[in-house]
């Protein structure tokens, strides 16, 4: 059987849920209190795909960013193979915000990298969901990921999706662990 491993690293400003989707998916935990990752937090999770591979997937919960940018250094994304940017589904702010991160990155990676977007909270969603993903969809225009999922960390809603269809697509596209 073929063994996997994968480096994805989740980026988002501070405060979007990044911190507790890698929890709820590792874990099958949720906590509200808020807790500010400082520099970066590992998570491993192993998936096993019956008769055909398995996958220990790394998971990079990157220090939240600001408006003014980026506060760890790049060399942190080095070998990562994949990317969520994580935005709140109820801040139009997070998204632009987010997509200008997701640019900057998407000029270096290219092809070499997949970006999904998690559009995380909706479970405290203001709007109608379909609205939310159009105004995403539309920032992103430019720097398009493999997909949009709407999740909620608190409700477990489509953490496990996000996380698996990003790693199916890993190991489908055979995409490598890209090094600067």
């Amino acid at each position: 059987m073929k063994k996997y491993t994968k480096k994805i690293c989740l980026i988002g400003p501070e405060g979007v849920g990044k911190t507790s989707l890698i929890r709820r998916y590792v874990d099958n935990k949720f906590d509200d209190k808020y807790i500010s990752t400082i520099g970066v937090s590992l998570s491993n999770k192993l998936i096993k795909v019956p008769d055909s591979y398995d996958i220990e997937l790394i998971l990079w919960d990157l220090e939240g960013f600001t408006s003014k940018g980026l506060h760890f250094p790049t060399t942190y994304l080095s070998g990562a193979s994949g990317f969520v940017f994580t935005c709140d589904i109820n801040n139009e702010d997070s998204f632009r915000s987010t997509q200008k991160i997701c640019s900057e990155l998407y000029t270096k990676f290219e092809d070499k990298a997949c970006f999904s977007v998690a559009l995380n909270k909706t479970d405290l969603l203001q709007e109608e969901e379909s609205h939310q993903l159009k105004k995403a969809r539309e920032i992103f225009k430019d720097t398009p990921p493999i997909d949009f999922i709407p999740t909620s960390a608190k409700q477990d809603n489509k953490v496990g999706e996000l996380f698996s269809h990003l790693s199916k697509y890993l190991v489908d596209y055979d995409i490598p662990n890209f090094r600067f």
